[in-house]
């Protein structure tokens, strides 16, 4: 058990001269970057239909679905006396 022990540390030691690699840049399929700092993916498998009003609504009003997506929950939250 020593000797794995100390293959493992040694192996470690070993890599201590290795620097991280930055992570490219991720691209939106329209080739935006996409900015994901500070932001977490919400998702849920809703009726088809609740896709299809909210595209209708943002093309309506000329804002995204993130948009209204947005307005919806800070609504929610504040019915809820949440912030």
């Amino acid at each position: 058990m020593g000797s794995k022990q100390s293959r493992f540390a040694n192996a470690l030691k070993a890599d201590e001269h290795l620097q991280p690699v930055a992570a490219p840049v991720q691209k939106a399929g329209n080739g935006r970057r996409l900015i994901t700092e500070g932001t977490s993916l919400v998702a849920a498998n809703l009726p088809v239909q609740y896709n299809r009003r909210i595209t209708m609504l943002a093309a309506e009003e000329g804002v995204t679905k993130k948009d209204l997506m947005q307005e919806a929950f800070n609504l929610l939250f504040a019915a809820r006396g949440r912030k």
